[in-house]
C-alpha cells in the first residue's frame, strides 16, 4: 500500500517504479517492438544485456533513473 499522491496518477503513473517502468518500458511495445518485427527479428535477439542509471532519492515523486544508459 502506498499513499494517494496526485502527482503520481493519470498519466504520471508511469514514472513509478511501483505501477511503471519510465519512458523506455512505456513505449517499448510501439516503437521498438514494431521495428524488431519488421527487421524480422522475431526469432533471434541479444543474449546478455547490461544496464546503468542514477537513481533518485527513495522519497521521490517520480522513481525511474532519469540518466541510463544500456550496451
Amino acid at each position: 500500500m502506498m499513499p494517494y499522491i496526485r502527482g503520481r496518477v493519470h498519466g504520471n503513473w508511469r514514472w513509478n517504479y511501483n505501477t511503471g517502468g519510465g519512458q523506455l518500458l512505456d513505449w517499448i511495445g510501439h516503437h521498438c517492438d514494431i521495428a524488431h518485427w519488421g527487421c524480422g527479428f522475431d526469432n533471434s535477439g541479444p543474449l546478455e544485456v547490461e544496464g546503468k542509471g542514477e537513481f533518485p532519492p527513495v522519497d521521490a515523486v517520480w522513481t525511474p533513473a532519469p540518466n541510463t544508459a544500456s550496451s
